[in-house]
């Protein structure tokens, strides 16, 4: 799906869209790199950047490892947090 969008004293420039092919929701505009995925809250499934569904599989690692990023992440920013207090 293409939308238009205005951006000031550009005009209208065309902006692709990735829509979940489950639920018709918009999940925001195409990315540019192939393999981007798109989550949709409403029916918890990882769309690709075409607007396919990825397979089960894929949906059920994804959750797991944006968690075990955030952990690392987490336990980064309190790491640094104490070398800089000492």
């Amino acid at each position: 799906m293409i939308a238009l969008r205005s951006f000031g004293d550009k005009g209208a420039v065309s902006v692709e869209r990735i829509i979940c092919n489950h639920c018709g929701r918009d999940l925001g505009p195409k990315q540019p790199l192939p393999h981007t995925l798109a989550f949709c809250r409403h029916c918890g499934v990882w769309i690709n950047s075409e607007g396919k569904a990825q397979p089960r599989h894929i949906s059920e690692a994804m959750p797991k490892i944006m968690a075990a990023t955030a952990k690392r992440r987490k336990r980064r920013a309190k790491n640094e947090e104490l070398i800089s207090a000492n």
